[in-house]
């Protein structure tokens, strides 16, 4: 197997993952603000689902995060014996 290759897919999951799950977040932090702009309501109603989806796209930067640390550890452990 090619751990290098194993490394260097490991950095970009985890730096894609990063990206995607923050640019996730905040755009729809971003339609939640839109949502209470819109309706003029404090209420959780207007912006429940916004924010759910961000915290869900939170999650999935954090998991994704981990699995690319994962895949650069084991590279790294395995190219380091080779040396």
């Amino acid at each position: 197997m090619n751990y290098r290759k194993l490394l260097y897919g490991g950095i970009i999951f985890f730096v894609l993952s990063i990206l995607v799950g923050i640019s996730g977040t905040v755009w729809n932090i971003y339609g939640s603000f839109n949502a209470l702009e819109k309706t003029e309501s404090a209420g959780i109603g207007a912006v429940g689902t916004s924010i759910e989806r961000a915290l869900i796209f939170t999650i999935i930067c954090l998991a994704g995060s981990v699995v690319g640390i994962v895949m650069m550890i084991y590279a790294g452990v395995k190219l380091r014996k080779h040396l």
